[in-house]
């Protein structure tokens, strides 16, 4: 007999069922790189040759994992049979981390070479996943499990894997010497027990949930665990905690273990969660798209990310949410091309929103809004992209205003077009009407800022235009925004005409007849004038690259990225929670 794949369907709906894909691909992934694929019920995870039990018995013993000692107390002190190289000593580990990050912190302030004063004094590499499963006392499980498989014999072993795969594979649960005690951190829907329509004689401590496990699935989630997580710490005093789980949606186990490891390693700032879960999404898309073999974007490789949280309750911490954001799949990646444009709108945005400070609530209102683009799917994440760009529009044009601005970075017209070309939204670009109004509306507001700051003669600034026609693409109807668009207009070429008589060699450009009639047909087209103005606000404060042979020409504009925030590692600098 022998085993081909294995189908394991979703028992949660969570980052668990990912834990026990991943776990699975990592048990068996001696015979070469297992492929993990997504269904719509599920994970098929598929071996790279078919499974048999003399592979079974051809393992080497080994939970997949180190015991955890969790403290310096004796009592924790390892049982006799579990091997010194399979413990991991929390405390010592803990000491060296502290001192890498004082002696980093100290190179920094004497200037000295970062990576030669650190060299020899690393952490572990799995330090991260260690601390977390100490935060979330979730040792006293996986330290069971590897007791028990420390007392196996040899034939034992091959026997309990052989066993445990067929039942995997035939939808059964396989008798394993071990019992399982549920944690949150590996089954968080069992976190608060299995509701009973009387609770008589139960306590605090009762231990009926357990009775619903499959131990030996529970072990692969153990060890899907290990394969990696991104975590962060959240909070005053750092006492949240935030795991991050990409879920593969066709990826052999060697990638995906080595994106989560380049996802670990970069440097995050953020001290909302809302800020914190976008730039890991694009981080994690830039990773994917910087290491793609096969050419594809994000999406296709990553179904998603589940990020779940734990709330610090005192001397405990329990979940309190668990959602799952999308990763984007803005255009195709086959060229070189395509990846250089995929890594130029990344860090685009990125940027931006690292640029952002969610310490004041109009700027947190945008990073929200971005999530909500993150959250949806489809036509309607289209529209909170459009939604979050044409604000951070208006806050570009705000805070050029200010006597001490800051930098903040536009968005480009390259990088939105290409995003809008794959939409149902494309035509809108190809319409003269709508590239002409946004010229001018670019025009009379960011460009027109760019020249002042440059010293350069500039058509008068429109400071009050933009939130007026995000106010009015939001009012019942089309006429409120058509009537704001004609009278913007209106004034935009009377001011043209007035400085074509003046002889000045800029803002000079009119918005044709022909291209405002074009406009209006297109938004009468519409069944209201949300799409077009949320469209045309983000369109409009994009920066255009400059046209050398265009003397008309005016956009400036400045890519400079507001620098007020460290790039410390989120969480590396916080406290630890014993």
């Amino acid at each position: 007999m022998q085993i081909d794949e294995f189908e394991l369907r979703n028992f949660a709906n969570n980052h668990a069922d990912v834990f026990a894909a991943v776990g699975l691909a990592s048990l068996i992934s001696p015979l070469g790189d297992a492929i993990i694929r997504e269904t719509p019920s599920g994970f098929v995870v598929k071996p790279a040759e078919p499974i048999t039990e003399e592979f079974c018995r051809s393992l080497p013993r080994h939970p997949g994992y180190l015991y955890l000692r969790p403290n310096a107390d004796p009592k924790t002190e390892p049982p006799a049979a579990i091997p010194a190289a399979w413990v991991f000593d929390y405390p010592k580990e803990k000491e060296r981390n502290e001192a890498y990050k004082k002696i980093r912190q100290d190179a920094k302030k004497a200037g000295t070479d970062l990576k030669e004063a650190v060299s020899g004094f690393e952490p572990h590499k799995d330090f991260d996943l260690y601390q977390t499963l100490n935060t979330l006392q979730g040792d006293g499980a996986t330290n069971k499990v590897a007791v028990a498989i420390a007392g196996l014999s040899d034939d034992e072993w091959g026997e309990l894997l052989w066993n445990g795969l067929r039942a995997l594979s035939s939808g059964d649960t396989a008798p394993v010497p071990w019992s399982v005690d549920l944690v949150q951190l590996f089954t968080p829907h069992a976190a608060k027990g299995f509701a009973r329509l009387k609770p008589d004689s139960t306590s605090r401590g009762d231990k009926t949930k357990d009775s619903w496990s499959d131990p030996f699935l529970e072990w692969l989630r153990f060890r899907g665990f290990f394969a990696g997580i991104r975590r962060f710490f959240l909070g005053s005093k750092g006492e949240h905690l935030r795991l991050v789980t990409p879920v593969p949606r066709g990826l052999q186990l060697a990638y995906y273990r080595r994106v989560l490891e380049e996802l670990r390693e970069a440097p995050l700032v953020g001290s909302s969660a809302s800020k914190t879960d976008c730039l890991a999404v694009l981080r994690l898309a830039e990773i994917l798209i910087r290491r793609s073999e096969t050419k594809k974007p994000p999406r296709a490789q990553v179904g998603g990310v589940t990020i779940s949280h734990y709330q610090s309750m005192g001397q405990s911490k329990a979940i309190s949410s668990i959602e799952q954001l999308a990763v984007p799949g803005w255009f195709p990646y086959e060229t070189e091309e395509d990846k250089s444009a995929w890594l130029g709108a990344i860090d685009e945005h990125f940027s931006v929103l690292r640029s952002l400070n969610d310490q004041f609530s109009n700027e947190l209102g945008l990073i929200q809004q971005y999530r909500k683009y993150l959250e949806a799917r489809g036509d309607s994440a289209i529209l909170e992209l459009l939604d979050f760009m044409g604000g951070y529009g208006v806050l570009v044009l705000r805070e050029r205003a200010k006597t001490s601005s800051r930098k903040l970075k536009q968005f480009s017209t390259e990088y939105f077009e290409a995003i809008m070309q794959n939409t149902r939204y494309a035509d809108i670009l190809a319409n003269p009407g709508f590239l002409a109004v946004s010229q001018a509306l670019r025009s009379a507001t960011v460009s027109a800022q760019s020249l002042k700051r440059n010293g350069q003669n500039h058509r008068e600034i429109r400071y009050d235009i933009l939130p007026e026609l995000h106010r009015k693409r939001q009012l019942p109807g089309k006429a409120p925004f058509l009537e704001g668009i004609t009278e913007f207009v209106a004034s935009y070429n009377i001011e043209s005409a007035r400085r074509f008589e003046l002889k000045k060699e800029s803002g000079i450009g009119r918005v044709k007849e022909t291209d405002l009639v074009a406009f209006i047909e297109l938004v009468d087209a519409q069944k209201d004038a949300s799409v077009i103005g949320a469209m045309l606000c983000a369109h409009a404060t994009c920066k255009k690259p400059r046209d050398p042979k265009d003397p008309g020409s005016e956009e400036g504009g400045d890519g400079a990225v507001d620098g007020a925030e460290s790039d410390e590692l989120n969480g590396q600098e916080e406290n630890d929670n014993e």
